[in-house]
């Protein structure tokens, strides 16, 4: 079993990627939204947004799913399902 700073340095970690990848789909998201000329896009433009903002609400959920796990650790000691295995990859519980 993972001690418990190891368990807290995965958590951090988990949250600070699930933060990088919701800043990033919130950069796709404004750097489509300010291609698409006029306001009324054309369905194409329509659509990248669309695949944008669908990106950026996984990843909202993702963050908010890190966070849980990360909470409910440092303040209710309520270990990960993942974690109580030794062997388990400890790159992150989020896969990019």
């Amino acid at each position: 079993m993972h001690s418990h700073k190891e368990i807290i340095e995965i958590l951090n970690r988990d949250v600070n990627s699930a933060s990088e990848r919701l800043a990033e789909a919130r950069r796709r998201v404004d750097a489509i939204i300010s291609e698409v000329p006029g306001e009324l896009p054309q369905p194409e433009g329509q659509h990248r947004i669309m695949n944008a903002s669908r990106e950026h609400t996984k990843a909202m959920r993702v963050l908010e799913v890190a966070l849980e796990r990360h909470s409910g650790f440092t303040l209710n000691e309520i270990m990960p399902e993942d974690l109580k295995d030794k062997s388990r990859n400890t790159a992150g519980y989020f896969p990019k």
